[in-house]
């Protein structure tokens, strides 16, 4: 028999990688609708927009906030980091969900291999900039998403 659990997430903070696409979106939805405020990454601005209003109209409140950037760029990971720090002194739980789903071997602005810097090395480089976040919000929790390719 399967039944939902009926969690309350009042109060909470969560950050859901790659939150536009997928998996990405039903995560930020079911996480709001549980009273989380979902800030979530989205590497273009109108599909942040898009789920920001749509994740509104379901819940019936905007609890979601957009963080614009490229997880391939450390730059933009470090200035992610930076823009949910001066934002939000707690994270209770960050969801490294983002992921790189490319046919061809590419390099990021940095030389890395797509795949690798999206999928792996952003999650750990995200953890790490926000540990003094999670830390402060007490049991806070990290989940690290990966796909049967990976």
């Amino acid at each position: 028999m399967n039944r939902a659990v009926a969690v309350d997430l009042t109060g909470r903070t969560a950050l859901v990688t790659g939150g536009t696409g997928g998996m990405g979106r039903v995560l930020v939805t079911e996480l709001a609708g549980a009273g989380a405020h979902v800030v979530t990454t989205s590497r273009d601005v109108e599909r942040g927009e898009e789920l920001r209003q749509r994740v509104a109209h379901e819940v019936g409140d905007d609890r979601v906030e957009v963080l614009v950037g490229d997880l391939a760029s450390r730059a933009d990971l470090h200035r992610l980091a930076e823009e949910f720090r001066a934002r939000h002194g707690a994270l209770h739980l960050l969801v490294n969900n983002a992921g790189a789903h490319y046919r061809d071997r590419r390099l990021t602005v940095d030389g890395v291999e797509a795949h690798l810097a999206v999928d792996h090395l952003a999650g750990f480089t995200l953890t790490h900039l926000l540990a003094a976040q999670l830390h402060a919000a007490g049991e806070a929790r990290v989940v690290n998403v990966v796909s049967a390719a990976a």
